[in-house]
């Protein structure tokens, strides 16, 4: 293990203990270590001689493509996902992981992405939180994205494929389930090393909305659009949208040292765009196999299918995206008759903010199925099925998704990797094909 030390770390050393002599009686110096400074691999910095560490990592992940459509963002569902054709920044990623002797910690995520309708750059924290681990007991305080299936707590650049899966986004959201609120982790004891989990607060909403700017500029210059804009806009409204709870029953058994097999049972409950409610369920089962067991190199292949349901109440009137268009088209008619007229022409439908039309309820699903094979530490070759029903009474589309991709991972470490995907989607009255080449690049401990 290699080791550096600076002048400046080491007085910021002797001046912590002078102002918290109490806190440890030998403290070393900061120290800043890492395995391979060229990957930063299992970098860490430790103050008061290991009482705090603290583990920073930098993640870079870069699309280059061409799709069928001319705005690829019309296709994808999540919002780390390939935009436009030609090159994306998909995410600059800054993590910094915090233990504070045995029980403390926290998490920061922040994340530097591309405003897709001026090219420039901004920022947000994806995860914030503090952590306290007992005895068989976790707990979460903060923002941070909830335990539910197996790929919801993944960030882009833990991802086998360049996009997120369709039922992922359009179930949870194009940044998956986020909440600013509490979450707690119970270790079950039994043989299997079972967890249950449960979270409680508010729903998160991304700073940057890929697509919609661009989708409202595309409805003014071409209103044929128009139709296909306000289903991606009805889908959105089903998505909690204020408080709500989940929970996830997590179940881990290795068969063996060379076959691991895991399941779980998701439960999502919450307040959706409408004021009415929304209900997601998820099962999920996945298989690993690994040629050399818990030993390094070797083969190895994983797989695994998911399948997802939701109920949903909500309200016949206008979406709630269009509120704002609604209230000046209001005022613009303010003789009764010509605002009759108006709902006539968008077929009855109720332009009220508090969404006081008719009340109605639907039901969709989806299922998510994933296969690679690893023959090596350098390549993996993979495969993903992905399928949502939709739903006529909310303008929601049926839609298939079909991804192969091939990643090649340029050093042992698996710190830089280029990964060829392609996407062939089937959309109620059309086939539309992507193909992206992505570059990650990750540099850090964490």
């Amino acid at each position: 293990m290699k080791t550096l030390k600076t002048p400046l770390l080491t007085l910021f050393s002797a001046f912590s203990l002078m102002v918290f002599p109490s806190a440890v009686h030998a403290a070393s110096p900061v120290v800043i270590s890492s395995q391979d400074w060229s990957t930063g691999e299992n970098l860490t910095v430790d103050f008061f001689d290991g009482f705090a560490v603290l583990r920073p990592a930098v993640y870079f992940n870069g699309v280059v493509g061409d799709s069928t459509v001319s705005d690829p963002g019309e296709l994808e569902v999540g919002a780390h996902d390939p935009y436009r054709n030609g090159f994306s920044l998909q995410g600059l990623e800054f993590s910094l992981d915090l233990d504070v002797g045995e029980i403390f910690g926290g998490n920061f995520v922040y994340n530097v992405f591309e405003e897709e309708d001026n090219n420039s750059l901004d920022g947000e924290f994806e995860e914030i939180y503090a952590t306290a681990d007992f005895e068989g007991l976790g707990l979460r305080g903060g923002r941070y994205l909830n335990a539910f299936g197996f790929q919801n707590e993944t960030h882009l650049h833990g991802w086998d494929f360049v996009d997120m899966p369709l039922v992922y986004g359009i179930f949870l959201g194009d940044h998956g389930l986020r909440t600013d609120g509490l979450s707690a982790t119970f270790d079950i004891p039994s043989r299997w090393d079972a967890t249950l989990s449960f979270s409680f607060g508010e729903s998160v909403s991304h700073d940057h909305d890929h697509g919609e700017e661009h989708g409202h500029d595309e409805e003014e210059e071409h209103g044929e659009e128009e139709h296909d804009h306000d289903e991606h806009s009805a889908g959105e409204d089903l998505l909690f949208d204020g408080t709500f709870a989940s929970s996830r029953l997590f179940i881990p058994w290795n068969q063996d040292d060379f076959n691991r097999w895991s399941t779980h049972l998701s439960l999502a409950v919450g307040t959706n765009a409408f004021d009415k409610t929304t209900i997601i369920y998820a099962t999920g089962i996945s298989y690993e196999w690994l040629e050399n067991g818990y030993e390094p190199g070797g083969a190895r292949f994983r797989t695994s299918l998911e399948i997802f349901g939701r109920s949903w109440t909500a309200t016949s009137g206008e979406h709630s995206h269009d509120e704002d268009e609604d209230h000046h088209e209001e005022d613009e008619h303010e003789d009764g008759d010509d605002h009759h007229d108006e709902e006539s022409e968008h077929g009855g439908e109720d332009h009220d903010h508090d969404h006081d039309g008719e009340e109605i309820t639907g039901t969709d699903f989806g299922f998510l199925a994933e296969a690679i094979y690893s023959p090596s530490n350098s390549w993996d070759f993979g495969g993903r099925l992905g399928y949502v029903s939709g739903d006529s009474s909310a303008d929601l589309d049926e839609r298939w998704r079909v991804s192969p991709a091939i990643t090649w991972w340029a050093n042992s470490s698996r710190t830089v990797s280029l990964r060829l995907q392609g996407n062939l989607d089937f959309l109620p009255s059309e086939e539309e094909q992507s193909v992206w080449l992505q570059l990650g690049i990750a540099w850090g401990g964490h």
